[in-house]
């Protein structure tokens, strides 16, 4: 059983990641392209169905990581997997939904100014590292597969 769990939080994270790297390379591009213009797509083209993605992860992950306790190995890797899923999800919350919403609401007459400039760069650089956590949370949960 303990197999079971790990396998499906590792594959529900992959699919929670390839959703992430889609909506970065593909989507979130467009959102941007002819700014302010484009920043109302973001309503439009808002990722749906994250959330029940997210719990399928949350539940698998918690029975993998119950049902692995004892094995140390396992154990380190699922809570530095833990870790990268906490930071991503804590700094989504407190910083990219509140600005992703504020750039959604600004009007199409809004004038880009070096300060919004400068928002919408940091928070694309941003959202690069949260990806990049995500395949790092991924990766550790993929070896934590190879020691069970």
């Amino acid at each position: 059983m303990e197999k079971l769990f790990l396998i499906a939080a590792t594959v529900f994270l992959f699919a929670n990641t390839a959703w992430g790297l889609y909506m970065r390379t593909r989507v979130i591009p467009t959102w941007f392209s002819n700014m302010p213009e484009s920043f109302s797509r973001i309503r439009t083209e808002a990722p749906k169905g994250w959330v029940p993605l997210q719990a399928l992860f949350a539940i698998s992950f918690i029975g993998a990581l119950i049902l692995n306790w004892n094995n140390a190995t396992v154990r380190l890797l699922m809570l530095l997997t833990l870790a990268c899923y906490i930071a991503i999800g804590v700094s989504t919350g407190v910083y990219f939904v509140k600005e992703i919403l504020a750039f959604s609401k600004l009007p199409k007459s809004t004038k880009m100014t070096p300060e919004l400039t400068k928002r919408v760069r940091i928070w694309q650089q941003l959202t690069t590292g949260r990806n990049a956590l995500q395949v790092v949370g991924l990766i550790l949960l993929v070896v934590a597969c190879f020691y069970l």
